[in-house]
């Protein structure tokens, strides 16, 4: 069983994002021996090695001590994105005369709504890099799928994954198959 981190507030967006990244109901499985690749962090970089060696039929480990994740689900790039976007909003009403758009004098910020939204956002993606969805369809499966708020780098990857797929024949797969699990 895991200790769950402090996430604040933990309100019900937060719960969300900690009971998917990181439940405190987790254990560990069962190691399965040897392993074809253990990846160390589940941030994007692990998430995509792990589910692309799974997807050619390696036996891989995931390991994270924190956050499913890693720091673009949790504290960089979905957080500042939103942070940015509100930001933008905030500067086109302000600017808004220049265009002949007239605001109310003494249009705010709410900062703690910008905030809960971030934290709404964060939550609503984070089932794409649950422990749930790790644990029960594997990372076999996971090797298909694109995220929802994919890098550009994890866009092209996709792409040249899918293109790279259709020129591995079936014999050629199983003998990779077969070659990783005589390599464990």
């Amino acid at each position: 069983m895991f200790e769950a981190l402090p996430v604040q507030p933990y309100d019900v967006n937060n719960q969300l994002l900690v009971s998917n990244v990181h439940p405190p109901d987790w254990a560990n499985p069962e190691p399965a021996g040897r392993y074809n690749l253990v990846v160390l962090g589940a941030g994007t970089a692990g998430l995509i090695s792990a589910a692309g060696a799974a997807g050619l039929g390696a036996r891989v480990a995931l390991v994270e001590r924190e956050f499913l994740g890693g720091d673009c689900l949790n504290v960089g790039c979905v957080p500042s994105k939103a942070l940015i976007r509100a930001s933008r909003a905030a500067a086109e009403v302000r600017d808004a005369r220049d265009y002949g758009v007239e605001v109310p004098d003494g249009t705010r910020v709410n900062f703690p709504a910008v905030m809960e939204r971030m934290r709404r956002l964060r939550a609503a993606l984070s089932p794409n890099d649950s422990a749930a969805r790790y644990r029960g369809l594997g990372l076999g499966r996971l090797a298909r799928t694109i995220h929802p708020y994919p890098t550009q780098a994890e866009a092209m990857k996709r792409v040249a994954d899918a293109y790279n797929r259709t020129r591995l024949t079936p014999f050629v797969k199983g003998l990779f198959q077969k070659w990783l699990a005589w390599m464990r």
